[in-house]
């Protein structure tokens, strides 16, 4: 008991969730987790229960996970992909967090559609008894919009992992995938679309990221950038929204609660200034070089002008000279009519 309270108070804040016994039968007892403070986050409840909790598409992170030492255990979301999946999986295979197949049987079609710089692109497989996640993945490596791209499967979490290849201007929006019953029956295998319907991806034309952060060119050299990204500091992220401090004992619950949040919205105003720093730094030395830039652009009109005037100088040396010969051959002509008259 003293060990499950420990891991909940470092999960959701001291004393947010309390865990307790409650007698049922002889010799039998149910654990009872209670929220004080944010909402019911997790249960412990019995094997053949069913309860949606906080969940990611494939099942990555979920919001908690308790195991109990007598026969009841904790589960979160009935809507999310167990996260033992790997590219070997069959697709036959696939199941969601709680065991419940998804459905898809060999002849079922997996249709993969989205838009790439506004074009509309579109593939499908057909599941066989042997195809696994790598299929899907082959499927889409295939397609003209993820070429250089890098599409992989992260094995911890179960996701999918779509990454843009460097300096290429590739826009992939609405990624979707969607199973029917077979080529001809386009009656819909619910459970897996339930599952990957809702998946989207969006690949903006920049260079890959391995954090997802923005990437920034700040100097003139390959190389020479800077990645900003910002974590969400809404309330859902800082675990606030359900915060109560309407009584004494949910205020006090409270305290430990909102101190987090504030810790972290510290510690991203402290990224952030780092950030401005930085780019205030690099603006800084962008002004130096176009300064020194413009000077060195004066420079070189200024030798540009003295050539310019060196060959003005010589043209004008060549045409006075070619008057004063010209005049010359003149005058011997006026010297012979001369002797004649």
């Amino acid at each position: 008991m003293k060990g499950i309270q420990h891991q909940l108070d470092l999960a959701f804040g001291e004393n947010a969730v309390t865990v307790s016994r409650k007698a049922i039968d002889a010799g039998e007892q149910n654990l009872v987790l209670t929220a004080n403070t944010r909402g019911a986050a997790l249960k412990v409840f019995d094997g053949g229960a069913t309860e949606t909790g906080a969940s990611k598409l494939f099942g990555g992170n979920l919001t908690a996970s308790v195991s109990a030492s007598v026969s009841n255990t904790s589960k979160a979301g009935t809507d999310a992909i167990h996260n033992t999946l790997d590219t070997n999986t069959k697709l036959t295979d696939l199941t969601d967090v709680d065991g419940n197949k998804l459905g898809l049987t060999a002849g079922n079609v997996i249709n993969i559609s989205g838009t790439q710089n506004g074009n509309a692109f579109s593939a499908s497989i057909t599941v066989k008894d042997n195809s696994s996640v790598s299929d899907i993945m082959n499927a889409m490596r295939n397609l003209d919009a993820f070429k250089g791209a890098t599409v992989a499967l992260d094995a911890s979490n179960g996701k999918f992992v779509v990454k843009g290849a460097n300096g290429q201007d590739k826009d992939i929006s609405n990624l979707n995938f969607n199973a029917q019953k077979s080529s001809t029956d386009t009656t819909a295998v619910a459970s897996f679309n339930k599952m990957f319907g809702g998946f989207t991806e969006t690949q903006k034309a920049q260079d890959a990221s391995s954090d997802n952060s923005l990437s920034m060119q700040i100097g003139a050299n390959q190389g020479q950038t800077l990645a900003v990204d910002i974590n969400d500091m809404g309330t859902k992220a800082l675990r606030i929204q359900d915060v109560d401090v309407s009584t004494a004992k949910g205020a006090q619950s409270a305290i430990s609660v909102i101190n987090n949040a504030i810790e972290s919205v510290s510690a991203e105003r402290s990224k952030l200034g780092a950030y401005q720093n930085r780019l205030e730094h690099t603006i800084n030395n962008l002004g130096t070089s176009s300064e020194n830039l413009t000077a060195s652009e004066s420079r070189i009109r200024d030798v540009d002008m003295a050539k310019e005037m060196m060959e003005f100088q010589k043209n004008n040396i060549l045409s006075q000279a070619a008057q004063a010969m010209l005049a010359q051959a003149n005058q011997q002509p006026q010297g012979v009519l001369q002797l004649l008259r």
